[in-house]
């Protein structure tokens, strides 16, 4: 309906209800139709004016006189109908099992503002056709009455106590209708609790259900098996461990990296020479690396923030053809108590298991850090669990299986840790041949015109700096270029009409981009390398 028609079915309406000779009846439709229509224009307004308009109009029915005459016409229906019904039934010689319920029964408690008042209403106020025989079933004719639906029923029957709800369940599974229904015989009207209901209260009338889904408890639906695809096959060895376990160290821990080669990391020729001698060499002839030629199972990185500790550990992994697993604190923590253990001996298991096999433990700190009397119970057992399996009673020394660590704050590392890390490798900064090699490699991907000299220029202003400074200040000269342009141009430009990237675009670059290390960092793990590092 458009506004125009709900207008016009207001004013009409309206003018019924203001009729003084209108009848209750007429009186009371007339109201219940201009509130709908209130509901529906009011819908799109805020609630606070919705609410008012409503309660105004709740008002006009409240205190009108008519309402009181509708009740009485209501309830004298109810007592002709009962009335009606025995005369009928003593007609037909049946056995007549009602009693006349009191008058005080009658009086009219809610005043029809419940919709299951007012729908109890509506079913005592339903008269049986004239020439239609009494039902047999012996059901008072009553407000609860309707609550027990004949077989076969369906649709909202008003508002139901929990009691009657379950009753009827069971009426409608034993079929027993005749035996049940006496005990849901209540003449009494539902008030909910006999006081008024406002206009935006939260009740809501229950839902009829069919008898397939009535007082029906849903079953708890299992977890979906995980897909054949996702299931790693799991090594015999592994047999005895916690399946879950084993399965999410291989999914999530466990990676294949592309290949990186010594290449791909400038400088740091003193700490690949040891890599190679520590690890690469063992793990490809390990027949030649036995007895006292034994090497450590634990190699320590630390240096300054963006040195390429984590960078090394995946070359090593690569050049080696070992698998390599990347374990970051949280893998190997959990809310339950003792599960961390588990977790640190079920890794060792499966690195084993996959030998030759590196543990990357990036921010190492953060797991293996001083132990302290105040420190957690269950932090301390998973320390002393690693320990145990680095280095340990239950340790297989035939295992191929080395550990990196790589932290920031080497001097928070607890002493077991220090002495298991029997190599501690200090990643520098890089120096100027090997800040002048990342330029080089970086800037190749671009169009530039920078000559070996510049480069080397900027190899000497960049002092100070580590990888990841180098290779932001390369991305943000290789930008320069392009903040050059206009949004227009950029639509339509293409790629390999890009200007060149020059010095002063570097040059620029320097004013934005600054070291991230300071001169005491340099100093402090300086200092810790002289005192525990393998570099004099």
């Amino acid at each position: 309906m458009t506004d125009e028609l709900w207008s016009s079915e207001y004013a009409a309406n309206e003018t019924i209800r203001l009729n003084k000779n209108v009848s209750a009846g007429d009186y009371q439709n007339a109201w219940r139709k201009q509130k709908l229509i209130l509901a529906h224009a009011t819908s799109n307004l805020s609630e606070t004016i919705r609410y008012e308009v409503l309660k105004e109009h709740q008002q006009l029915f409240s205190n009108a006189s008519s309402t009181e005459v509708f009740m009485n016409d209501c309830l004298s229906g109810c007592r002709s109908l009962l009335t009606a019904s025995r005369r009928r039934r003593a007609a037909a010689e049946l056995q007549v099992e009602w009693r006349q319920p009191p008058d005080h029964l009658f009086e009219p408690v809610c005043r029809g503002k419940y919709e299951s008042c007012k729908h109890d209403e509506n079913i005592e106020l339903k008269r049986s056709p004239k020439g239609t025989p009494p039902e047999k079933a012996a059901v008072p004719v009553s407000s609860t009455a309707s609550l027990v639906p004949a077989p076969g029923a369906a649709g909202n029957v008003g508002f139901r106590t929990a009691r009657e709800q379950l009753l009827l369940h069971e009426m409608q599974k034993t079929k027993k209708y005749e035996t049940v229904a006496s005990i849901l015989m209540d003449y009494r009207k539902k008030s909910l609790g006999g006081r008024a209901c406002s206009l935006n209260a939260n009740f809501v009338q229950p839902v009829g259900r069919s008898d397939s889904n009535v007082l029906a408890v849903p079953k708890k639906k299992s977890e979906p098996a995980a897909p054949a695809a996702d299931v790693l096959p799991v090594p015999a060895a592994l047999a005895d461990l916690d399946s879950h376990m084993v399965q999410q160290i291989m999914r999530e821990s466990m990676h294949k990296y592309k290949p990186v080669t010594w290449d791909d990391i400038a400088g740091l020729d003193y700490a690949k020479s040891t890599f190679m001698e520590t690890i690469i060499h063992p793990l490809q002839r390990p027949d030649l690396f036995k007895g006292i030629r034994r090497p450590p199972r634990g190699v320590l990185l630390f240096g300054p923030p963006g040195t390429g500790k984590t960078l090394i550990a995946k070359c090593i992994a690569s050049q080696s053809k070992a698998t390599f697993f990347s374990i970051n604190p949280s893998t190997l923590t959990s809310k339950w108590v003792g599960e961390g253990e588990k977790m640190v001996k079920t890794l060792f298991a499966v690195a084993a298991a996959h030998q030759p096999a590196i543990i990357f433990m990036d921010e190492v700190d953060s797991l293996l850090s001083q132990r302290s009397d105040s420190e957690h119970e269950s932090s301390r057992r998973i320390k002393n669990e690693f320990f145990i399996q680095l280095d340990g009673a239950v340790t297989n020394e035939d295992d191929h299986v080395v550990v990196i660590g790589a932290t920031n704050r080497p001097q928070e590392l607890d002493e077991a840790v220090r002495r298991r890390f029997v190599r501690r490798i200090y990643v520098s900064l890089p120096v100027a041949k090997a800040r002048q090699l990342i330029i080089q490699k970086l800037i190749q991907q671009i169009h530039h015109n920078l000559s070996d000299a510049q480069i080397e220029e900027l190899a000497k202003l960049t002092e100070g700096y580590s990888g990841a400074d180098m290779d932001s200040l390369c991305r943000y000269a290789a930008m320069q270029p392009l903040r050059a342009l206009t949004t227009a141009q950029i639509d339509v430009i293409d790629a390999q009409q890009l200007p060149a990237v020059t010095m002063a675009d570097f040059t620029n670059a320097l004013q934005h981009i600054s070291k991230s290390v300071s001169a005491d960092d340099v100093k402090r793990y300086v200092s810790w390398n002289l005192t525990y590092g393998i570099e004099r």
